[in-house]
């Protein structure tokens, strides 16, 4: 009895100390176990996280495509791509410290989300070289020519697009994948077409023009093979920019066109085509006798001159214009050729006279300058008149109404007419005989209108015409 009490205490120390052994490993393996479940839930709600994350960059990445890895969206920025690739750089940096001794689930997840990354890295990149592509080549025209999936086949070059700006933008194309390739590929070519056509639309104009004006002296033709470049042109809009110009190179094509000029600028041409700029105020274009024959314009020139014992009209030329101008005038010093738009300046039409269509009759003097007096008449006459020796003047008047018999078409009429000389003389036959049993009488009469009456003996008086036509020239003299 005493051996066994002596001995419990022994070993129930000993049993109690082991109990707390136990305890404390089974706590010390508890409190292990939920760590690791801790740090696993940890690592598991960082990865979580970091998937989610990395989905919804995929989503962003997909979201800049207009379509996918083909064609980027217009509104994507430079900006938005660096963005995306440093927000995916960030979150592989965020998993960084769950690589070190991972489970074979950590291992797995982060391999995929590296993997996630690196598709995604290629995904942004390519991002990146399509806008760098597309912008390339929308900036060589106007409007853009792509725009998301969209060709704008109305795109024209800009001003600055070059040669060299085209070749730089292929070399960023070059690096695109295949179908945009082919579609930018495509629109460059196009700019080179229209690059092309614009250098030669410059030739042209050059041609014609100096500093967006019209040369002064540019011909039909030239303008003519200026419209036939446009009309052939294949991208007519590059020429959009020199409406200005294209407008006067139609209106100096209708400048000189017959039927596109106003009508009394055609007038006006014709009468400087005879009249060689030279004052001729009687002459004019008759408007009744001025027509167009199809095409060709007959213009005819009339005047108002001195014929025989008075003014008259009559016809002076008469010219056959053609629509480009070319005339032949028919004249009384025979055929002339030329052109109403070649031969005359703008300059020589305008020192011209305005209406060419109204003749001036020439001005008479008064008679009374051409004779100053009764005896002046009288002495010019006598010296016209054939058959009167030694004459002397016996009346003189001035001013009066003169009465006579007038001897017309065979017949004597009693006839009186408005005088402004009425001078009687007598004068010999030459022979003494006659003269001293028969005196002889004649008479001149100069009528207000220029008419010279003249008889012998005095009585019988009858139109002088040659001496009203000397009488005519006299007063209508410069």
């Amino acid at each position: 009895m005493k051996k066994w009490v002596h001995a419990h205490p022994k070993g129930f120390w000993g049993s109690l100390i082991a109990l707390i052994v136990v305890v404390i490993l089974v706590g010390i393996g508890l409190w292990h176990n939920h760590t690791q479940q801790l740090a696993m839930a940890k690592v598991d709600q960082a990865l979580t996280t970091a998937e989610r994350t990395s989905r919804k960059l995929d989503v962003a990445v997909v979201k800049r495509w207009a379509k996918p890895n083909v064609y980027i969206k217009t509104s994507t920025t430079a900006q938005q791509l660096k963005d995306l690739s440093a927000s995916g750089k960030k979150l592989i940096a965020k998993v960084k410290p769950y690589r070190t001794k991972p489970t074979a689930e950590t291992r797995k997840r982060l391999k995929q989300l590296d993997a996630a990354q690196s598709m995604r890295a290629v995904n942004v990149r390519r991002l990146q070289k399509a806008r760098k592509a597309t912008n390339a080549v929308n900036a060589l025209v106007m409007p853009e020519a792509l725009l998301d999936t969209k060709v704008d086949d109305t795109a024209m070059i800009v001003e600055d697009t070059d040669q060299a700006a085209i070749t730089k933008a292929k070399l960023k194309v070059a690096d695109t994948n295949p179908e945009l390739k082919q579609t930018l590929t495509k629109v460059l070519t196009t700019c080179a077409a229209q690059l092309k056509e614009r250098s030669e639309l410059k030739k042209a104009m050059a041609k014609i023009a100096k500093g967006g004006t019209l040369k002064a002296d540019v011909t039909l033709a030239e303008l003519k093979a200026f419209q036939a470049f446009l009309k052939q042109m294949t991208y007519p809009k590059l020429a959009e920019g020199d409406q200005t110009l294209i407008q006067g190179v139609q209106k100096a094509i209708d400048a000189q066109d017959t039927q596109k000029i106003p009508l009394t600028e055609l007038q006006r041409r014709a009468f400087y085509a005879y009249s060689q700029g030279k004052d001729l105020s009687a002459a004019y274009v008759d408007k009744a006798k001025s027509h167009f024959d199809g095409e060709t314009y007959l213009a005819s020139i009339w005047g108002i001159y001195l014929s025989g014992t008075g003014l008259s009209t009559h016809e002076m030329a008469t010219l056959k214009i053609s629509r480009n101008g070319d005339y032949t005038m028919t004249g009384r010093d025979g055929d002339r050729h030329g052109n109403i738009f070649k031969d005359i300046t703008k300059q020589q039409l305008d020192a011209m006279r305005s209406d060419v269509t109204k003749g001036k009759a020439p001005k008479a003097k008064p008679l009374t300058q051409v004779f100053t007096s009764p005896k002046a008449f009288y002495d010019w006459g006598i010296a016209q008149l054939d058959g009167a020796h030694d004459p002397h003047l016996t009346t003189q008047q001035t001013n009066v109404k003169a009465e006579f018999s007038l001897m017309r078409d065979q017949e004597l009429k009693d006839f009186s007419v408005e005088a402004v000389y009425d001078v009687e003389f007598d004068y010999g036959t030459g022979q003494s005989e006659v003269d001293k049993q028969i005196g002889h009488f004649g008479r001149m009469v100069l009528a207000k209108d220029g008419t010279v009456y003249t008889g012998m003996p005095l009585g019988v008086l009858g139109v002088n015409t040659q001496l009203t036509a000397q009488v005519q020239e006299k007063n209508y003299a410069e």
